[in-house]
């Protein structure tokens, strides 16, 4: 598979998987220690975001890609 036609994947498709080499490789469940973190993050760069300047820039403000 090429870079492209992965690209015209819907993301629904392509949300548990990653492109290595042409390939399809499915990603690794996330544990319960991993979700937490990754809120964790989410909640510090939120929270960052809502006090500089670059809060203003008209993104959404949970315009973090998962």
């Amino acid at each position: 598979m090429t870079v492209e036609q992965f690209a015209q994947m819907t993301t629904s498709e392509t949300e548990d998987y990653e492109l290595v080499e042409g390939e399809l490789v499915p990603l690794p469940s996330a544990n319960p220690m991993h979700a937490k973190i990754r809120q964790n993050v989410e909640r510090i760069v939120a929270d960052y975001l809502d006090h500089t300047p670059i809060a203003d820039s008209g993104l959404p403000r949970y315009f973090i890609p998962s």
